[in-house]
């Protein structure tokens, strides 16, 4: 604890609360706003009843809506017996744009113009009322040109796109067409009516499609197949002309690289002809290599002699003979006539074999002659074609230029017509909008939902009433609890005083020491007590910022506290502009304190006695013209001085703070000073400027004490808080003799201190 000196205001502005704990801090604001809730409960109770009448009155006063609902089935393609590309754009299977265009057409007015038409809506009384007065009047409306029938349409239009509804089912091709009306017949019916049409529209859209693109290939074909017509006339005339006699062909050749439809007769004996020749040379170089390598090889070397059966057999005779004579030599001599018969016949098949050789020979050079007469013959076959074929391509240019442009015209022709035949059979496919419910007459109406109104209602007025009384509580900017003391003072708060209910005196209320107004003072004095470290100041102010706070009643339950414990209080009326003591304690006002300020008479003339034991009162005395003069006197502080060395504590109860000088000029001479604040009726601000003027004259502030301060009020309803004083003593309490002496001692204790 500090001293009562230096506890000042800036002390108190610059301390940080205790209470800055995250949970401290939770609670305070969860505690006030029950605290709010409580205290404006009835106000958010009237709110909410009045937003449920409010909403019932509307819900019966509500006309009943019936809605019919259809739902469609909308596949992305519908199955084609032909598909044919470009017909219709191409849909992006991931793309969501197909079905958001399916919606707008469901809610097109085009699509609502053909539904008001086909129903004929603007002569139905149940859905336009307006069309039973039409009806009624002259015909003329209908006949002349100024009728109104454009002007009924329009708005059975706008009825029917206002009355729709369409509502895609998530994650699926269905789609829930609605409408609304007023009767449940024209509900369904509309509703099934808009499905209708939007299929026969989009079967009409194809229809439409296919047909302008069967009439636009049908111009074209026409055109085209004139054209060609033209062409293979123009080249039939060029080709006999020019004797150009082409025959068919599958595609390029070498002798004819445009690879056009047929191949002339020059070009087709050049090309066989080449064929032929290569074949030729290939023959003649393999005869000349055969002939070569004979006339290059000795003996039977030639692979040819070595294939020949004539020249094997003779070769085995030779052998065998040969192998016969060589055994006879060794019985024989050469000489010997079977032995010559042997060597004669080896001899005539050696003979024989070089007469066969030579025959292979001759063979092979006489093929090779032949080859390479055959080869210059197919070559000057082929250039005198190569001449003839070259002329005929310079007479066959026009000719190909004349037979592309037939080509060309061909593919395009054939081409149209097999996109014409696909158009034509394209109009068959199946439509991809199908009925999956049809809507039917519904049996309850669909608005008003008297339980969601009600709901709806309630809840905007709990809105209300809440943001109501939050409102009203914000601009309530009074201190209504002890924590405001504290929070929005930044001062201690010495106690909280409780509001007597009822007609009951607070002064008669303190008289029985157990009743809560009076543990109250005993816990302020107890707290006033231990506000300091050292021992009590020897004058205490107690002052307020407005009149009828409390403070007079304060200053003498404090004081009579205070005597209680042995002190002797000396008790000073100090408002002498409204002096209120001597009516408390029922005595004389007429001489007081006023005449001691003026010099008039002595304290020991002025001071009375109470009937409460320590406690003296020194009254008001007569009001003087000019308060404020007195207490600038140096008499003020002359006197305090000497009650202070006649008693132990001087309590004076001063005047209100705001508008006069008197209480900051008692609280400059005073050790300290005790501000009484009435809770819900002095604001947080007017507190504030109040401590901020007797601090300008070095008042020493010990605290607060919040008077009349109602717990179910200011904490909510049934809120038992720290302020509640309800407890009660038991059967056996103290005598008043003994909490006497107890008292006493306590007082010679904080006396040593």
């Amino acid at each position: 604890m500090v001293s009562p000196g230096s506890r000042n205001l800036a002390t108190f502005e610059d301390e940080l609360d205790w209470r800055e704990e995250p949970e401290a801090h939770l609670g305070a604001q969860l505690l006030s706003l029950w605290r709010i809730f409580s205290k404006w409960r009835w106000l958010i109770l009237s709110t909410v009843i009045a937003g449920l009448l409010a909403g019932g009155v509307l819900t019966l006063l509500t006309t009943p809506i019936f809605r019919g609902t259809a739902t469609l089935q909308i596949e992305r393609e519908a199955p084609r017996i032909v598909n044919v590309q470009g017909l219709q754009p191409a849909e992006s299977f991931q793309s969501n744009e197909f079905f958001q265009t399916q919606y707008g057409l469901l809610k097109s007015y085009s699509l609502a113009e053909r539904v008001v038409r086909n129903l004929n809506l603007t002569d139905d009384a149940t859905f336009m009322p307006k069309a039973r007065s039409a009806n009624g009047a002259s015909g003329r409306s209908r006949s002349e040109p100024g009728s109104d029938q454009a002007a009924r349409t329009e708005s059975a239009v706008g009825m029917v796109m206002g009355g729709l509804r369409v509502d895609p089912v998530k994650e699926s091709k269905l789609v829930k067409v609605s409408f609304d009306s007023a009767s449940p017949l024209t509900a369904a019916r509309i509703a099934n009516a808009v499905t209708d049409n939007f299929i026969q529209a989009n079967l009409e859209r194809k229809y439409e499609a296919s047909s302008f693109a069967r009439s636009f290939l049908e111009s074209r074909l026409n055109q085209v197949r004139q054209k060609l017509e033209d062409s293979e006339r123009e080249l039939a005339a060029y080709a006999t002309d020019q004797q150009i006699i082409n025959v068919g062909s599958t595609g390029a050749s070498k002798a004819d690289p445009s690879g056009s439809a047929g191949q002339s007769l020059t070009a087709t004996d050049l090309d066989a002809m080449n064929r032929a020749l290569a074949d030729a040379q290939q023959a003649r170089i393999l005869a000349e290599q055969r002939w070569l390598q004979a006339e290059s090889t000795r003996g039977l070397g030639l692979p040819e002699l070595q294939a020949s059966s004539t020249i094997q057999t003779l070769q085995n005779q030779k052998a065998t003979l040969t192998a016969d004579y060589q055994n006879k030599l060794k019985v024989f001599k050469p000489e010997y006539s079977a032995m010559v018969q042997l060597r004669a016949q080896i001899d005539e098949v050696d003979r024989q074999i070089a007469a066969n050789s030579g025959s292979v020979k001759d063979s092979l050079r006489a093929q090779y002659q032949i080859t390479l007469n055959n080869e210059k013959a197919l070559s000057a076959k082929v250039t005198n074609l190569k001449a003839a074929f070259l002329d005929l391509q310079n007479r066959s240019i026009r000719y190909n230029i004349i037979k592309r442009d037939v080509d060309t015209s061909r593919s395009f022709y054939e081409g149209l017509l097999e996109r014409e035949k696909e158009v034509a059979v394209a109009g068959v496919g199946s439509n991809n909008v199908s009925i999956v419910d049809p809507a039917r007459v519904p049996h309850a109406p669909f608005k008003p939902n008297v339980p969601f109104n009600l709901a709806m209602a309630g809840g905007l007025g709990l809105l209300a009433g809440l943001a109501l009384a939050f409102g009203l509580d914000q601009l309530d900017q009074s201190i209504k609890s002890p924590s405001d003391v504290e929070s929005k003072l930044r001062i201690p708060l010495l106690g909280a005083i409780p509001f007597v209910k009822g007609n009951v005196d607070p002064l008669k209320a303190l008289e029985d020491p157990r009743s809560a107004i009076s543990e109250a003072y005993t816990s302020a004095r107890t707290a006033l007590l231990l506000s300091t470290a050292e021992s009590l100041p020897p004058t205490l102010l107690i002052t307020s910022a407005q009149p009828s706070e409390g403070k007079s009643t304060t200053a003498a339950a404090l004081a009579q506290s205070l005597a209680v414990l042995g002190n002797r209080v000396l008790l000073i009326d100090a408002d002498l502009r409204n002096p209120s003591m001597h009516k408390i304690f029922g005595r004389s006002g007429h001489s007081g304190f006023s005449n001691l300020l003026a010099g008039l008479s002595t304290l020991e003339a002025e001071t009375q006695p109470t009937d409460s034991p320590n406690l003296t009162l020194l009254p008001a005395g007569p009001s003087p013209p000019n308060p404020a003069e007195l207490l600038t006197s140096g008499r003020l502080r002359t006197i305090l001085a000497e009650a202070s060395e006649k008693f132990d504590l001087v309590v004076l109860d001063g005047p209100p703070i705001m508008g006069l000088a008197d209480a900051p000029l008692l609280a400059s001479v005073t050790a300290g000073t005790v501000l009484v604040i009435e809770a819900g009726q002095t604001g947080h601000q007017m507190a504030l400027t109040a401590l901020r003027r007797i601090d300008r004259g070095d008042a020493h502030v010990l605290g607060a004490l919040l008077t009349k301060f109602d717990i179910s009020v200011s904490y909510g309803y049934g809120y038992g808080g720290d302020y509640a004083y309800n407890y009660q003593y038991g059967a056996d309490h103290a005598p008043p003799g003994r909490l006497k002496a107890i008292g006493q001692n306590v007082g010679k204790l904080f006396k040593r201190s």
